[in-house]
């Protein structure tokens, strides 16, 4: 399997079997064993039982059936688990970069022979009762989970995935193809052609330079092999996809015999389910599957190439390439890739001799390395990402030398029994991960895909029991000097670049073909594709109320008003130190909160101030070496972070700045975990330049990364920020004006490092004080107790100094504003207060389902299906309403769409009923329902607590959101005008973007 993928995908990879006595809290001790018709032998609606065993690890027991004419397997992991999970998954290889799978898991979704409509899969989504409802391609196989608090719903959700899987509506109708791939689109006779598609868009904001390296890399290391290409679809290859290829693939891979699928949580009737299986899966006759690659070409001695990505003009190319260092590991055995497998989360581990080595040979550089099994043949992939051209041979040197310096040493006794403490922490908490089931699912299928064995998964699990085993049987240096030295010739090195000016290019060559395209149509097919354009972007609302009631297995009526309480304690001494304790249903583990004033920091600091909290952890202390603080972290700082955070206040400044220090830890770590983190808060030093300049490299990297992947988030926090003098305050001292102040510290870190130090042992002097510490707290009784001793001593080691507060006068981001970045396609933002909006009272639970209501109705109807947007985010939280498109093709247009809101809303109530208002209050309810981990429950009643909010008052939203009526939709009518009227708006997109918008629609253009 994809090691790097799973990793990066599921979490859940660094549990240990060994480990699994730690039973999860929120799962019974002993799960609901299948029903006794579920014996080994038995056959049940056309299935037969192969095996009954246990998933320890979720307390679970599982049961392995075959479907007796198809050979379909389906894998039952019955728990107590009530967000139960439904998955179908199917092996998809890729031959080319059109997407062509991606292509029809989209279109699999759009309508099907017992339930023909393309619009009902986000209806359901909206209007039903689900926790988790989605579907998604990987580089080997397809998968439709979903998951819901009731069986009933999911034994729905399956009958509608199963249908649209095995009899999708595009077969007969090319529209379907035409929306969700590509088509070309004309507004009118004079105006340029262009190209539209939900995958098309999607596409064109997944496009990355670090996406491009991997699929550059793999494409060399595996030449003629699935391996390289892009299952998502290259927007450049996207277009020459046609109907028929799609149609053609459905025929060759949706097939029960080529299918696995998991069913989960807490199962009253998996009859119920094997015979709705049995229904879809009997039509088929068994099929055999051959997922060979008789086109590989398997490299016989080293390759090295550079591979360009387009970029735009100016855009920032130093320090931005990315290298992939791939070797062929010929003939490994199974034992010896379990070996690479743990081997190769050893070297990228932060503490190991690789990083640090890199570190003094290229600073700049940042590194990962992970086992690769998905290909012909298993390899270790190294990936250098903040790299130059020139930088390949020092990197290539510094792997081998790291290596070889592993092979001699191995690793130290101290990082494993962090990595055994880390993992006995992940198997204990595991009931915390909300969507266990489905991700469980997804973890299953994919290494099926891959393996052809339903258990794979488990054993990889299993084989986390061997990182010592493995060190101290010298099997690591056995692996690394087979295949990771210079006596491999099996290497290929491919460096990927930016090459600023060629996206331009690119544009403007797709321009002059699509203006070829338009010159070559008769008179006749201009008219005729103008009125397509307009009939699609004035399309009527399809009704799907008779379907959706017909997959809706819940009630508004039957939803129970209950939440998890917590008791707790909030106590202020007389010293000023307050602490708020919560009683959690946990043995042995807490969760610990604590906050340190720093109001002290005056104005030109706080950037320097963010800086220092994002260095310490990963440099020296007076007492331990950088790589044995990653370790101490791993040991006693489970999920740990020490942030800023900032608290509203009643006073003339509005809030209060302070330090946010978290973790969890066992009780009998507790003292030892306080005492690591004074020990980075106060004795970290700062004399190590070529390790910051490392670090702060690596920060601008991720923030880059952040802006072309994820800009929505700055434009939101930059949309409160307007409003909230605290927000804003966070929003300056973490993003963009953040990003910007990284290289005037470069630059100081270069120059003067001893005025670099000075600088933040001066901002670590403003921090060492206790006064106005708050202390939180979640855990069992004995477990605060035990926690109050450990924070007593903590702060008794603090000065308690009376605390100045310095006064801030910031800069606000402008009410219309414009944000440049690298990429295709766009997303457009709105966003207003309550207050601005004129709602009395803020936030209820009836916006959650307005804003469902808005989104399935209005927003991805006209936006998505119309206009080609991949997908907009709509929502309501305590600080006010936000709508904002996702990977968007257009500016103009999505703005007309938002003006049209207040009139197609007053439209769409006059044909609502209750029945139909009802789902969507089901699908708003099931998150407010949805339980969340007994820490994470504990942990939000402390943030609320500490922020002056009512910790329970989700009842009240639960109580609102049953009582809206059709006659109260009316109501929010103008608060979408005011929200449009009154609120702010920004576009992030490429420059060329911006400017189609009149002059003068933004106040401010900014470029991260």
């Amino acid at each position: 399997m994809n090691k790097r993928l799973l990793r990066s995908l599921l979490s859940l990879m660094v549990c240990m079997a060994m480990l699994l006595s730690l039973a999860p809290a929120a799962l019974a001790e002993s799960a609901n064993a299948p029903s006794t018709e579920m014996a080994v032998g038995a056959v049940i609606h056309g299935f037969e039982v192969v095996e009954n065993g246990e998933f320890a690890l979720l307390n679970a027991k599982t049961t392995v059936l075959r479907h007796q004419k198809t050979g379909a397997t389906v894998f039952f992991l019955i728990n107590e688990d009530t967000n139960r999970a439904f998955d179908i998954s199917f092996v998809t290889p890729l031959s080319d970069d059109k997407g062509i799978p991606h292509v029809f898991e989209h279109s699999t979704l759009d309508g099907s022979k017992k339930y023909p409509s393309a619009s009902l899969f986000f209806n359901l989504i909206y209007q039903t009762y689900n926790t988790y409802m989605n579907a998604a391609t990987y580089q080997v196989m397809t998968t439709y989970p979903v998951a819901s608090l009731s069986e009933a719903q999911l034994l729905k959700y399956a009958d509608f995935y199963l249908d649209s899987c095995f009899n999708p509506m595009i077969y007969e109708d090319e529209s379907l193809f035409r929306s969700e791939a590509w088509r070309y689109s004309l507004e009118s006779a004079d105006s340029p052609l262009t190209i539209s598609g939900t995958v098309y868009s999607e596409m064109q904001g997944a496009a990355s330079l670090e996406t491009s390296a991997s699929y550059n890399a793999m494409k060399a290391a595996f030449p003629g092999s699935h391996m390289g290409y892009n299952q998502g679809g290259e927007p450049t290859e996207i277009p020459s996809m046609t109907w028929q290829e799609v149609k053609d693939y459905h025929t060759a891979y949706y097939h029960p015999s080529n299918s696995l699928t998991t069913v989960y949580g807490a199962i009253d009737d998996p009859a119920a389910f094997l015979a709705l299986l049995d229904e879809a899966f009997s039509p088929y006759e068994a099929k055999t599957f051959d997922f060979s690659t008789p086109d590989y070409t398997p490299v016989t001695s080293p390759v090295e190439k550079v591979c360009q990505y387009p970029v735009y003009e100016g855009t920032e190319t130093e320090n931005a390439a990315v290298t992939y260092i791939t070797f062929i590991c010929e003939n490994a055995t199974e034992e010896e890739q379990n070996v690479l497998d743990l081997l190769t989360m050893l070297l990228s581990d932060s503490s190991s001799a690789l990083v640090s080595n890199l570190v003094d040979a290229l600073p700049n550089a940042d590194i990962s390395v992970y086992l690769e099994t998905d290909g012909p043949e298993p390899a270790v992939v190294f990936v250098a990402t903040g790299m130059n051209e020139g930088d390949v041979q020092t990197l290539r040197e510094c792997i081998y030398a790291s290596v070889l310096e592993f092979a001699e040493n191995g690793v130290s006794q101290n990082i494993l029994d962090a990595i055994a403490s880390s993992l006995t922490m992940e198997t204990a908490l595991m009931s915390e991960e909300s969507d266990l089931g489905v991700n469980m699912a997804q973890n299953i299928a994919y290494c099926w895909a891959t393996t052809g064995d339903v258990h794979a998964y488990e054993k990889s699990i299993a084989n986390m029991d061997n990182f010592e085993k493995y060190q101290t049987e010298g099997k690591y240096a056995e692996v690394a000097k087979k295949y990771l030295t210079e006596d491999n010739q099996r290497v290929i090195t491919v460096t990927t670049v930016p090459a600023p000016g060629q996206q331009e290019a690119i544009e403007a060559d797709l321009a002059a073909k699509l203006a070829e395209t338009k010159a070559a149509m008769s008179a006749e097919e201009i008219d005729q594709l103008v009125a397509d354009t307009a009939a699609l972007a004035s399309g009527s609302m399809e009704d799907t109320s008779e379907l959706v009631a017909q997959l809706q297995a819940v009630t508004v009526d039957n939803l129970p008003e209950e939440i998890r309480t917590y008791d707790y304690t909030d106590v202020t001494d007389a010293s000023g130190i307050r602490r708020i304790d919560v009683t959690a249903d946990v043995d042995g583990i807490g969760q610990t909160y604590i906050l340190l004033d720093a109001a002290a920091i005056p104005q030109e600091d706080i950037h320097w101030l963010n800086l220092y909290l994002n260095l310490i952890g990963s440099l020296d202390t007076t007492e331990h070496s950088s790589a044995d603080v990653y370790a101490l972290q791993s040991r006693y700082l489970y999920d740990g972070a020490v942030k800023l955070a900032v608290l509203n206040t009643d006073d003339a400044q509005g809030f209060r700045p302070y330090i946010r220090a978290s973790w969890k830890a066992t009780d009998a770590d507790m003292a030892a975990s306080y005492a690591l983190l004074n020990e980075l808060l106060f004795e970290s030093e700062f004399t190590d330049t070529a390790l910051i300049a490392s670090n702060i490299a690596l920060f601008r990297q991720t923030m880059k990364q952040s802006y072309e992947q994820e800009i929505y988030m700055t434009q939101l926090y930059r949309a409160v920020s307007q409003s909230d003098v605290g927000f804003n305050f966070y929003t300056y001292a973490t993003g963009v004006d953040y990003y910007h102040f990284l290289s005037d510290a470069q630059a100081l870190l270069e120059s003067d490092p001893e005025a670099f130090a000075a600088k933040m042992k001066h901002i670590q002097a403003l921090l060492h004080n206790g006064a106005n510490a708050v202390i939180g707290f979640a855990g069992n009784a004995a477990s605060i107790e035990n926690n109050r001793a450990a924070a007593d001593s903590f702060l008794a080691s603090l000065p308690m100094a009376e605390v100045a507060p310095q006064t801030y006068d910031l800069p606000v981001p402008a009410s219309a504003e414009g944000i440049v970045i690298n990429s295709t396609v766009n997303f457009n933002l709105v966003y207003a207060t309550f207050e601005q909006m004129g709602v009395e009272g803020g936030f209820s639970g009836a916006m959650d389902a307005m804003c469902s209501l808005v989104s399935d109705g209005l927003l991805y109807p006209l936006l998505r299906d119309q206009y080609g947007a991949y997908g907009v985010f709509h929502g309501a939280d305590e600080d006010g309403m936000y709508i904002i498109s996702y990977r968007d093709p257009n500016v103009a247009q999505t703005f007309t769409v938002y003006n049209y809101v207040p009139m197609l809303l007053q439209q769409l109530q006059m044909s609502l009923d209750q029945e139909t208002l009802d789902g969507y209050i089901l699908s708003s309810y099931s998150y407010y329902a949805l339980s969340s981990g007994e820490l994470t429950g504990a942990l939000s009643v402390i943030t609320d607590v500490v922020n002056g909010d009512d910790p329970f008052r989700r009842l009240q939203w639960m109580h609102e959101l049953k009582q809206l009526k059709v006659e109260d939709i009316m109501a929010f009518a103008p608060m979408y005008q005011a929200l449009l009227d009154n609120g702010c708006m920004s576009t992030a997109g490429s420059q060329s973007a911006l400017n189609t918008m009149p002059a003068g629609t933004y106040e401010n253009i900014i470029k991260p």
